[in-house]
């Protein structure tokens, strides 16, 4: 190899050309791993319906609209319990502390 022919831009532009070639390569197999929307919906078939939801009967509406639409004492709405409180989070300066206190500082 003679002295002057060596060009640094040349070995750039392949080290280029492999990293494109790495990057094509791996998009289509992570593409290949995941699939289309047509497997994934071939694989998971729906779950199938009880028989017991299919067997009931249909509720006949009453004969007067006016009766059926008012509530009854049976039907009044329990009452909610309340949700809990979130625990209270310590302070950042408090969190540091307490950290620094268990690693004995």
């Amino acid at each position: 190899m003679s002295e002057g022919s060596w060009n640094p831009w040349k070995l750039t532009a392949i080290g280029m050309g492999l990293v494109m070639v790495t990057a094509v390569v791996t998009g289509m197999v992570v593409a290949n791993w995941s699939g289309t929307s047509a497997d994934k919906v071939a694989e998971n078939p729906p779950a199938p319906v009880p028989v017991a939801a299919k067997a009931a009967a249909p509720v006949q509406p009453s004969a007067s609209p006016r009766i059926a639409a008012a509530p009854s004492a049976a039907q009044a709405p329990a009452a909610v319990a309340p949700a809990p409180a979130a625990p209270a989070r310590p302070s950042q300066s408090e969190a540091y502390a307490a950290c620094m206190r268990s690693r004995g500082y």
